[in-house]
């Protein structure tokens, strides 16, 4: 591993999180699985609400639809493209 001054820093901030005296390799592998565990929770987290958001767009009454309609006209000046 060639020497990263971020990487360097960021593992300096986070040694005393970990016990004392660990080696740097350790660390990072202690770091990169956490940081995967995370990301993948993340996808799953950003999977779901694509999938509700999904499941509410077919879903929404005509009530709904009309109050975005009105909404993306005031943003964006009167122009809209039927959905």
């Amino acid at each position: 591993m060639t020497e990263d001054e971020e990487l360097a820093e960021a593992l300096r901030r986070v040694t005393l999180l970990f016990e004392n005296g660990k080696p740097a390799s350790s660390l990072v592998r202690d770091l990169a699985i956490l940081g995967a565990e995370r990301m993948l929770k993340d996808d799953e987290r950003a999977r779901a609400a694509r999938r509700r958001l999904a499941e509410w767009s077919i879903n929404m009454s005509e009530e709904e639809r009309e109050l975005l309609r009105e909404a993306r006209r005031s943003s964006v000046g009167g122009e809209t493209e039927e959905w």
